[in-house]
């Protein structure tokens, strides 16, 4: 896991106990605090919140949807489902009168915009 996904993974599981070190899984997992831990033993902290996001995936557009519809098509080039982002949200309006995408008009790709939209965290 590489420092910045590392930060991540561990900001969000303290977001997930209300920053509560009490009901923190690295310190039942441990015994110790994420400040003790990064000091003394960085390995074990890396790879506690590892197990830790592994155990706990961050929920998505797309996995929410595929709990509903787990037999929806995939992009298999960019692994992301295969509904454009403005079709499936209207909120989402970043195609101009001509359908073309303001977002990302200079590389003329939905599938970036679809990754984007279908990646985005949901709580």
């Amino acid at each position: 896991m590489d420092a910045v996904k590392y930060l991540k993974e561990r900001n969000r599981m303290c977001e997930v106990t209300g920053y509560s070190c009490e009901s923190c899984y690295l310190v039942k997992k441990t015994g110790e605090t994420c400040w003790t831990l990064e000091s003394d033993d960085i390995d074990e902290v890396i790879k506690t919140v590892g197990d830790w996001s592994k155990e706990h995936p961050i929920k998505t557009r797309q996995t929410e949807f595929l709990k509903q519809f787990p037999n929806a098509r995939i992009d298999k080039e960019i692994g992301i489902l295969d509904i454009m982002s403005c079709a499936a949200d209207e909120n989402v309006m970043i195609c101009d009168k001509d359908g073309d995408c303001k977002k990302y008009m200079a590389d003329g790709d939905c599938g970036n915009c679809m990754r984007d939209y279908w990646s985005e965290e949901v709580k």
